[in-house]
C-alpha cells in the first residue's frame, strides 16, 4: 500500500509491485516444495532465488518509499534464517 501510495499510480508502481507478487509465487512454491513435496536440495534453489528477488523488491520500494523497502528487512532476514535450515537439512542428510 506504501508504494502505491506514495507512487500516485498502478503504472507508475507496476514493476515494484510485479516483483512483489512474483516473489509471493516464489514463497509460495518454496513451501509447496519444502514441506509438501520434501524436495530439499530444489526448495533450497528456490529460497536463493527468492532472496535475490526480495533485495530486487526492496531495491524497487525504495524508488517510492524507504518505509516500505525498510519493512522488507525482517521478511529478508527469516528468509535468510529459513535458508540456513533449509542448507543445514540438506547437508546434514
Amino acid at each position: 500500500v506504501l508504494v502505491r501510495i506514495k507512487a500516485g499510480s498502478f503504472a507508475a508502481c507496476s514493476a515494484a509491485l510485479g516483483l512483489y507478487f512474483t516473489q509471493l509465487a516464489l514463497n509460495l512454491s518454496w513451501s509447496w516444495l519444502f514441506f509438501g513435496f520434501h524436495q530439499v536440495p530444489i526448495s533450497m534453489i528456490v529460497l536463493a532465488a527468492l532472496w535475490v528477488l526480495i533485495l530486487a523488491m526492496m531495491r524497487s520500494f525504495s524508488k517510492h518509499s524507504k518505509a516500505a523497502a525498510i519493512l522488507q528487512v525482517p521478511y529478508l532476514l527469516w528468509v535468510t534464517f529459513a535458508g540456513y535450515l533449509n542448507g543445514s537439512i540438506l547437508f546434514l542428510n
